[in-house]
C-alpha cells in the first residue's frame, strides 16, 4: 500500500507524473484470481484514500515554458484513463465480491425474467460510500466535461458501467442532468482540427488528429458511446431526462426568436433532438400511448407511477405545441431552422398515437412545409435549403407512417386531400411525389379493408398509370432506337453537355414512374391474420384454376403495368447486343462503363470530381442502370404477391421474350441484378400448379446458362492469374471491378441453387436436379471461397436425397467427391474442412455399396492402398455413428 501511495504522491511531481500514472494503470489492470480479491481491494483502497492528490494533479496550473500545455494535456489523458479504470475495477471486483459473500448486505439476485433491459446487470449491495460519491464522481464528471473528445472517450465508458449497475435511488441523482448536458455538448458538430478555428474542442483536436478525416472517423465512433450514456440516464431517470431535454428545446426556440445566432441554435437543437428521440423510445409503451401493454416490465425495471407517466405525456405535448408555434414565428421562419424544428417534432411522434388532436395539429404544421416555396421554372433550381426543408418534412411523415401507421390512419382523409391537391396543382417535385405516395400506401395498409385500400391506391396511381401506358411512351419501348431517341441519346453524335429540356423531362418522368410503381408494390400489404383478412374482404380467390390465399388490392394494376415494364427490360438488354453496342460505344462509352463512385469505393480511393460537361453523360449511364434495377425489383415484388402476376395470360412467353432472350450479351452485373431482385423471388413464389408449365421451362435453361457463363469467366480469371505478377500489375481498374462482380455473381448463383434444392418439386425432378448438381460442382471447382462454402452446405443437404437416383451416381460419386477431396487437401480453413468432411462422408456412405466410383476416387489419394480402404469400409459397417464416420 505504501508502494501504491508513493505513485499517488508522484502524480503531483511534474517529472514523474506520467510514469506514476503508467504504474497505477499496470497495477489496476492486473488479472487476479478470486482468492486474490482481498489484494485487489487493498490496492484500490490506497488511491481512493488519496483522491485529493488526483484532484490537485488535475487542477495543477500549466507551466510557462513552450510545449508545457501539450505536456499537461498528455498527462490529463493518462490521469483520465487511470481514474476511469479505478472506478470500473472498484465496481467489478469490490462490490461484486461483497454481493457474493454471506454478509447481511448481500445484493438481491438479478431478475432473470426481465429481458427488457440490457442495462441492469447487478444492483450494488449497498449505497456507494461517501468518498465515491463526494470526491470520485465529481472528478469523473469534470473529466467527462473536458473539451477534449479523447478524454471523453476514456471516461464515458465508466459512466456507462456505473449506470448499468443502477445504484439505489438518490445515490447519483445529482450527477444525471449534468451528465446529460455533457452528452448534449459531445453531440455538437464542432472540433474539426482543420475547419473549426474557434472552438476550444478544436484546440485539443489539433493535438490529437492530423486531418479532418481522422477526426470524423473518431467522432463517428464516439457518438454511439454518447448515445449509450444518454440512454442509460433515460432508463434510470425517465421523468427527469424527458423534462430536461424538452425544456432545452423550448429554451433554444426562445433564444432563436430573441435573435440569437441561428447556426448555433441549430447545432444545439440537432443535438438535443437526437438525444430526445432515443430517450422517448426507452419509455414503456403505455407511457406514450396511455394504453396498458400487458405484463411486460418497464425497460428500467423501476415502477413508473401513473402521475409520472401523465407528467411525461403532458410535458411532451406542451413541447409539441411550442414547436408548432415556432413554425409560425416570423423571426425564425427560415428553412435551416425550420428543418430542425421538424426533426425535433419527429422525436415526440411516439406520443401522437393516443392524441389525435395533437396529430392533426402536427399534420397541419408539417404539410405546408412539404410544399414550401415555389416549384422552379424550366432552367431554374430550387434553393438548397428549401429542398432540404421539403425533404425533411416528407421524411418526417415517412418516419411516423413507418413507426406507427395507425397514428395517421384517422387523418387519411386529410392526407388524401392534400395528395390530390398537390398532384393536381403540380406542387411536388418528382422525388416528393414518390415519397408522398409511399406514405399514403403505408397508412392505407392499416385500413384492413380491401375495398377502401384499393380505392386509395387507385386514386394515387391512376394519373401515373395513364402516363405509363400513353401511346408515346409505349412506342418508345418497342426498340432500342426508339428508346434512345425518346430520352435524347443520339445515335449519330456524342452526348451534349446540356440536353434539351424536353429530354430531361422525359427521363425524369420515366424514372419516376418505374420507381413509383416499385414503391407501391413494395409497401402494400394485406392482413396476415386469416380472420382479419376475411373480415376486411381480402377473400381467397381462384383464377384460371389457381388458388391464392388472399386478393391483393393492386392485382389489377399488375396486369396493366407489366407489359410495358417487360418491354422496357427487353430494350435495355438489347443495348448490349453486339450490333447495338458497336454503334453506341464510340459515341456514348459512358453507358457501358462502371460508375466512377462505385469504382473509387471499391479501390478505396476518393471519387473523381466530374467536370460540368461530364454530368449529363453520368446521368445517362445512371438512368439506364436505375431503370433496369428498379424494374427488376418491381417484378420481384409482383412475383411474391401472387394473383395479379401469375394469372396473366401468356406470362411464360412474355418473360422469355423480354428478360431471358438476350442472356448471352448480358453483362455480369446485370445478371446479378436479375437473379437477386427477381429470379430468386420468382422461383420461391411460383404456385405449384405452374411449376411444370411456367417455372421449369425457364429455370433449367437459365441454370445451364449461368453455369457456362461462370465457368468461362473463372477460366479467364485463372489464365490471367497464371501469367504471373507482371500481368497483375498491368491489370486495369475495370478488371478489378469485374472480378469483384464475378465473385458476387457466383455467390448469387450458389444462393439460387440452394433455394432450388429446398423446393419439393426440384428434388423429385431429375430434369431439374441434373443442371443444379452440375452448377453445384462448378461452385466447388471455382477459386472463390464464399460461393464454395455455400455450395458445400447445399451439397451436404441434397446428396442424401438424390444419391438413390442412378442417373447422378457418376456426377456425385466421382466429380463432386473429387472436388471435395481437393478442397480438403489444399484448404487450411478449419471450419471449411469440417463441412467438407461432412460432405465427403455423405457421398461415400451413400454410394460405396452401389458404385465403385467413391472407392476409385479414394484410391488416388497419396498413400492409399486397397487394404486401408477395406479396413475403412469395415469400420463404416461396424460403427454407423456419424461422428465416428467423420473421424
Amino acid at each position: 500500500n505504501d508502494f501504491v501511495g508513493a505513485f499517488c504522491h508522484l502524480l503531483n511531481v511534474r517529472v514523474f507524473r506520467k510514469q506514476a500514472c503508467e504504474c497505477l494503470l499496470l497495477l489496476l489492470n492486473r488479472k487476479l484470481e478470486k482468492h486474490d480479491r482481498d489484494t485487489q481491494r487493498k490496492y484500490l483502497a490506497t488511491p481512493f484514500a488519496h483522491l485529493g492528490l488526483f484532484e490537485r494533479a488535475m487542477n495543477a496550473p500549466a507551466p510557462a515554458p513552450a510545449g508545457g500545455e501539450e505536456d499537461d494535456y498528455s498527462f490529463h489523458k493518462r490521469l483520465a484513463q487511470c481514474l476511469s479504470l479505478m472506478g470500473t475495477v472498484y465496481l467489478d471486483h469490490d462490490h461484486l465480491a461483497l454481493s457474493s459473500s454471506s454478509s447481511p448486505t448481500k445484493a438481491a439476485q438479478p431478475n432473470n425474467n426481465n429481458t427488457a433491459s440490457p442495462f441492469l446487470l447487478h444492483p450494488l449491495p449497498s449505497p456507494l460510500p461517501p468518498f465515491f460519491v463526494d470526491m470520485y464522481l465529481p472528478l469523473m464528471l469534470a473529466f467527462a466535461s473536458h473539451p477534449s473528445l479523447i478524454i471523453a472517450s476514456f471516461v464515458l465508458p465508466f459512466w456507462v458501467h456505473m449506470l448499468h449497475y443502477h445504484p439505489p435511488p438518490g445515490t447519483h441523482a445529482s450527477f444525471l442532468i449534468p451528465l446529460l448536458k455533457v452528452c448534449e455538448q459531445k453531440m455538437l458538430p464542432i472540433g474539426d482540427p482543420v475547419k473549426d478555428t474557434s472552438s476550444q474542442v478544436a484546440q485539443y483536436s489539433r493535438l490529437d488528429f492530423d486531418t479532418s478525416h481522422e477526426f470524423c472517423q473518431f467522432k463517428t465512433e464516439l457518438n454511439p458511446l454518447v448515445f449509450t450514456v444518454s440512454n442509460s440516464i433515460a432508463v434510470v431517470s425517465p421523468v427527469s431526462t424527458i423534462e430536461y431535454l424538452a425544456s432545452r428545446i423550448t429554451q433554444i426556440l426562445s433564444e432563436a426568436q430573441a435573435g440569437a445566432d441561428l447556426s448555433v441554435c441549430c447545432m444545439y437543437l440537432v443535438s438535443v433532438s437526437q438525444l430526445l428521440e432515443r430517450a422517448v423510445h426507452r419509455l414503456p409503451a403505455e407511457v406514450r400511448t396511455q394504453v396498458p401493454q400487458g405484463p411486460a416490465p418497464n425497460p428500467a425495471n423501476i415502477p413508473l407511477a401513473p402521475a409520472d407517466a401523465q407528467r411525461i405525456r403532458e410535458g411532451a405535448l406542451a413541447s409539441v405545441r411550442d414547436l408548432l408555434t415556432a413554425l409560425e414565428a416570423p423571426a425564425v421562419h427560415r428553412p435551416p431552422f425550420l428543418i430542425l424544428v421538424v426533426e425535433a417534432l419527429q422525436a415526440f411522434s411516439p406520443f401522437f398515437e393516443s392524441q389525435p388532436e395533437a396529430t392533426l395539429a402536427w399534420l397541419r404544421g408539417i404539410l405546408p412545409l412539404v410544399i414550401y416555396g415555389d416549384i422552379p421554372k424550366h432552367g431554374e433550381v430550387l434553393d438548397k435549403d428549401v429542398t432540404k426543408l421539403r425533404s425533411g418534412a416528407m421524411y418526417t411523415l415517412m418516419h411516423v407512417a413507418l413507426a406507427s401507421p395507425r397514428t395517421l390512419l384517422p387523418h387519411i382523409g386529410t392526407l388524401r386531400n392534400a395528395a390530390s391537391e398537390c398532384f393536381a396543382k403540380g406542387l411536388l417535385l418528382d422525388k416528393e411525389k414518390g415519397l408522398f405516395i409511399e406514405v399514403m400506401v403505408i397508412v392505407s395498409n392499416s385500413l384492413k379493408n380491401y375495398q377502401q385500400q384499393a380505392e386509395v391506391i387507385q386514386m394515387l396511381v391512376a394519373p401515373f398509370e395513364a402516363q405509363w401506358n400513353a401511346p408515346e411512351l409505349t412506342a418508345a419501348l418497342q426498340s432500342p432506337e426508339a428508346f434512345l431517341n425518346y430520352v435524347g441519346i443520339s445515335l449519330t453524335s456524342p452526348s451534349v453537355a446540356t440536353p434539351q429540356e424536353e429530354y430531361l423531362e422525359r427521363r425524369g418522368r420515366m424514372q419516376l414512374l418505374v420507381k413509383l410503381f416499385g414503391v407501391v408494390w413494395k409497401r402494400v400489404t394485406v392482413p396476415a391474420d386469416e380472420k382479419e383478412a376475411q373480415d376486411g374482404g381480402y377473400e381467397p380467390v381462384i383464377v384460371h384454376g389457381l388458388a391464392f390465399g388472399a386478393q391483393w388490392p393492386i392485382s389489377g394494376l399488375v396486369r396493366v403495368i407489366l407489359p410495358n415494364m417487360l418491354a422496357l427490360l427487353k430494350v435495355l438488354h438489347q443495348l448490349w447486343l453486339p450490333a447495338c453496342k458497336t454503334t453506341l460505344l464510340p459515341l456514348h462509352p459512358h453507358i457501358y462503363q462502371f460508375d466512377e463512385a462505385y469504382v473509387a469505393n471499391l479501390l478505396n480511393k476518393d471519387p473523381p470530381r466530374l467536370l460540368p460537361e461530364q454530368e449529363n453523360a453520368r446521368y445517362e449511364r445512371g438512368l439506364v442502370e436505375c431503370l433496369r434495377d428498379q424494374a427488376y425489383s418491381m417484378l420481384g415484388q409482383a412475383a411474391t404477391q401472387g394473383e395479379g402476376f401469375y394469372t396473366i395470360q401468356g406470362l411464360h412467353d412474355m418473360l422469355v421474350a423480354s428478360i431471358f432472350v438476350f442472356l448471352d450479351s448480358t453483362d455480369n452485373h446485370h445478371l446479378r441484378a436479375l437473379m437477386k431482385n427477381f429470379f430468386v423471388k420468382f422461383v420461391l413464389s411460383c404456385p405449384e400448379p405452374l411449376v411444370g408449365t411456367l417455372l421449369q421451362p425457364i429455370l433449367i435453361p437459365f441454370v445451364n446458362f449461368m453455369y457456362r457463363r461462370l465457368s468461362m469467366c473463372w477460366s479467364e480469371y485463372a489464365n490471367r492469374e497464371g501469367q504471373g505478377s507482371s500481368l497483375k500489375k498491368q491489370q486495369g481498374e475495370n478488371e478489378i471491378v469485374e472480378d469483384k462482380i464475378l465473385r458476387d455473381l457466383s455467390c448469387e448463383f450458389a444462393d439460387l441453387l440452394h433455394h432450388v434444392c429446398s423446393l419439393p418439386f426440384s428434388r423429385a425432378s431429375a430434369d431439374v436436379m441434373g443442371p443444379v448438381l452440375v452448377g453445384l460442382v462448378g461452385c466447388l471447382s471455382w477459386p472463390h471461397s464464399l460461393s464454395m462454402k455455400k455450395a458445400v452446405k447445399t451439397c451436404t443437404e441434397i446428396v442424401p436425397v438424390v444419391a438413390s437416383n442412378l442417373v447422378f451416381v457418376n456426377l456425385i460419386g466421382e466429380t463432386m467427391l473429387t472436388h471435395a477431396l481437393q478442397i480438403m487437401i489444399r484448404d487450411s480453413d478449419t471450419s471449411l474442412v469440417m463441412t467438407i468432411t461432412a460432405l465427403v462422408r455423405e457421398i461415400y456412405v451413400a454410394l460405396y455399396k452401389k458404385s465403385p466410383l467413391p472407392r476409385n476416387v479414394f484410391s488416388q489419394l497419396p498413400g492409399m492402398t486397397p487394404a486401408i480402404l477395406d479396413e475403412f469400409e469395415g469400420q463404416l459397417e461396424r460403427d454407423p455413428q456419424i461422428k465416428a464416420q467423420k473421424a
